[in-house]
């Protein structure tokens, strides 16, 4: 699991298994999906991915439409999202030390 801390001090949960979870909702699937299977050839369309991009943003994830699109794989988007966590948490972290000095 990985906890964003956004500047306002909201906390935003967000997990590999939830990620899966809305996708396969999303793809009224009842069992599993393998990690490098194509989402695409699952169903998923482009404004399925721009809604999840528009919901990821709205909780603190800065990911775009076209990196998903370019591979959509459950492995290749949490990898994504997870580097774009660390460059958020990171950056946070600068804006705090400026903030406070």
């Amino acid at each position: 699991m990985i906890k964003l801390d956004k500047i306002n001090n909201k906390q935003i949960l967000f997990n590999y298994e939830d990620m899966k979870a809305k996708i396969k909702n999303i793809l009224s699937i009842k069992g599993d999906i393998e990690d490098n299977r194509n989402l695409l050839e699952l169903g998923l369309n482009s404004l399925q991915i721009m809604r999840l991009v528009n919901q990821w943003r709205r909780e603190g994830i800065d990911i775009t439409f076209s990196k998903l699109i370019s591979s959509p794989y459950l492995n290749h988007w949490w990898g994504l999202i997870k580097e774009q966590m660390k460059v958020e948490s990171k950056n946070i972290n600068e804006y705090k030390k400026i903030k406070y000095m």
